[in-house]
């Protein structure tokens, strides 16, 4: 199962996401990558959530464009990684979700 949820609405309604951590953290950020895990591994023995910015430029955050979190919940143990990649927006999605596949396998 894969689930899409790129805006903050999608994060809390379909990942259990709490507002106060997108208000206090901002949605790119290792806390809200560790409670979308927890909105997914439920269920499964492996979840993966990546948050970040791909660009091609920064939002209101001020966070770096290429900043990413990658969470990994292995029979519920949780880890999450950050990475700062570089490239054009679709290197950094392409070397985000290659590194989520690559962190997943590995921690398996």
């Amino acid at each position: 199962e894969g689930i899409v949820a790129y805006s903050e609405y999608a994060k809390q309604k379909r990942l259990g996401v709490k507002k106060d951590t997108l208000e206090k953290y901002k949605p790119v950020s290792k806390e809200v990558a560790y409670e979308m895990l927890t909105g997914i591994d439920g269920d499964c023995d492996v979840a993966v959530s990546t948050t970040g910015l791909a660009g091609p430029l920064s939002d209101d955050s001020g966070f770096p464009v290429g900043l990413c979190f990658i969470g990994v919940s292995i029979n519920k143990k949780r880890t999450v990684y950050e990475y700062r990649f570089t490239g054009t927006r679709d290197e950094i999605i392409r070397q985000g979700a290659e590194t989520a596949l690559s962190l997943a396998l590995k921690n398996i």
